[in-house]
């Protein structure tokens, strides 16, 4: 059996790199980039941040007792957002 490999072109524009690599990746498909390099490193630069995304939080980010939890237990609106500097 033979595999069929389709390609499909996709023409989009934004205001960033970032924004233009989040855009394309909302559709639930693979996807190659086949340039130019600064999309490449949008996607990688967005791979880092939803990797970490991934991993529960190493501290409790609310300044309230009451607020925190523990590693298992998720954040009360599904996520929580981390500056890109915080460690």
């Amino acid at each position: 059996m033979r595999r069929i490999r389709w390609v499909r072109w996709l023409t989009l524009g934004s205001w960033s790199w970032v924004g233009l690599a989040s855009t394309v990746g909302m559709f639930d498909t693979d996807i190659e980039v086949v340039g130019p390099p600064e999309l490449a490193a949008a996607f990688a630069a967005l791979a880092r941040r939803y990797a970490t995304a991934g991993q529960p939080p190493a501290r409790c980010v609310s300044t309230t007792a009451s607020h925190c939890r523990s590693a298992s237990a998720p954040a009360q609106h599904g996520y929580r957002t981390r500056s890109p500097n915080a460690t």
